[in-house]
Order: structure tokens, then C-alpha cells, then sequence
């Protein structure tokens, strides 16, 4: 290993956001069997890059040239998809929506992010397959 990388760890979140869609008890055999609480703010995090992730990667194929496959099909559909986030992501709207006003730092009020976490999308792009 060259002497300025280092080994780093991932958030586990960033892999159990995946699983706790289909299965949200996941979430406490992680945290019983490694005795880490699982971060429901990361958990959308994560879930929002991979959905961003997703777009990018579906904008730069779309952007170059390509040819009209069923793959590019495919492609195009699953970009429709993560195109939606009114519907991928409804409290986000909610969280925006109940926000008109600026808060201040500390002050009362939901916070956007942990509205989020209640909620569970339809999954799609062939269920991840």
C-alpha cells in the first residue's frame, strides 16, 4: 500500500439502505449483531446518491451517441423512473411544503430529512435485479 492511502471503512448505510427497502428488519439484526446504530439520515442519504447515481449515469449514455437497442430501451425506461420524485420521494415535498418560512438555526420545527426515513417507494429497474 503506498504510504499516503489509507484503508477506509464504509458507513454501513451505505449498504443497508439497499436491503431495508424489502426488508426493514435488517436494520435491527445489523444493530443487535455489530452493536452500531443504524444512522436513519444516512439511510436517505445514500438512497438519494444512488437515485442521483442512477440519473447521471443514464444522462451521460443518453448523451452520447447510442444506438436504439433494447438495452437503450431499458435504459431510457429506468431514467423515467428516478425521474419522478414526486413520487419516489413524497415527503420530501411534504418536508419543502411545511418549510415556507426560513428557520433558524436551532429553532422548532420537523426536520425534512427524518420525515423522509418513514417512507418506502416502489422499487423498480427491474426490482434491482
Amino acid at each position: 500500500m503506498h504510504r499516503n492511502q489509507r484503508l477506509t471503512r464504509a458507513p454501513p448505510e451505505r449498504d443497508l439502505w439497499d436491503l431495508a427497502e424489502t426488508d426493514s428488519s435488517v436494520l435491527a439484526v445489523y444493530t443487535e449483531a455489530t452493536g452500531t446504530a443504524v444512522d436513519s439520515a444516512a439511510l436517505v442519504l445514500f438512497r438519494m446518491w444512488y437515485d442521483l447515481s442512477e440519473i447521471v449515469g443514464y444522462i451521460c449514455l443518453f448523451r452520447d451517441v447510442h444506438a436504439q437497442t433494447e438495452d437503450a430501451a431499458e435504459s431510457w425506461k429506468n431514467l423515467k423512473f428516478y425521474l419522478r420524485p414526486a413520487e419516489r420521494w413524497p415527503l420530501l415535498q411534504l418536508a419543502e411544503m411545511s418549510h415556507t418560512t426560513p428557520r433558524r438555526r436551532g429553532g422548532a420545527g420537523a426536520d425534512p430529512v427524518s420525515s423522509v426515513t418513514s417512507r418506502t417507494p416502489a422499487r423498480s429497474p427491474a426490482a434491482r435485479a
